[in-house]
């Protein structure tokens, strides 16, 4: 925490809370080949051309360490009928693929079967920040469903009405 901020660290993830967001789940392989994912809501697009996106996962985060070895990722909005995929995602069970329906891109990137939006990346830059890595993707290929609804994320809360 920054010594001169005059809020606490529960403070200041409440108030970020605040912020409706999407839920992704961010997948990779593992050194293995299967496949392995975690929970993110702190995700982006950056640009348009070319197109690139960024995600931030916790230094800590044993999907990091997969990105950053395979160079490649996914990144799946999830619908809001998919709330059993993100607690599983969110939770620290070793297999979170065992029954989510997915398929193995040609990069070896997972993509969550049945997702609102999904994007395939490879790394395109890594930052530091705090207790986080930033990610920037470069989109290889990405699809979205118009008639799917979104799941929500909102002061802690999953969200099926968004």
């Amino acid at each position: 925490m920054d010594k001169m901020a005059s809020y606490t660290s529960m403070e200041f993830r409440t108030a970020m809370g605040s912020f409706l967001s999407g839920v992704t789940v961010v997948t990779t392989q593992k050194s293995d080949g299967s496949p392995t994912g975690a929970a993110v809501n702190a995700f982006s697009s950056i640009s348009s051309s070319p197109a690139t996106l960024m995600v931030s996962l916790d230094h800590n985060s044993r999907t990091l360490g997969f990105i950053k070895e395979s160079k490649v990722f996914g990144v799946n909005i999830l619908a809001k009928n998919q709330l059993d995929i993100v607690r599983h995602f969110a939770s620290k069970i070793d297999n979170p693929f065992g029954a989510t329906p997915h398929q193995i891109m040609a990069s070896g990137a997972p993509i969550i079967e049945g997702s609102l939006a999904w994007f395939e990346c490879s790394i395109a830059d890594i930052f530091k920040s705090g207790d986080h890595d930033i990610i920037i993707g470069h989109i290889t290929s990405l699809y979205s469903n118009p008639e799917l609804s979104p799941l929500g994320y909102f002061r802690g809360e999953l969200l099926t009405t968004v």
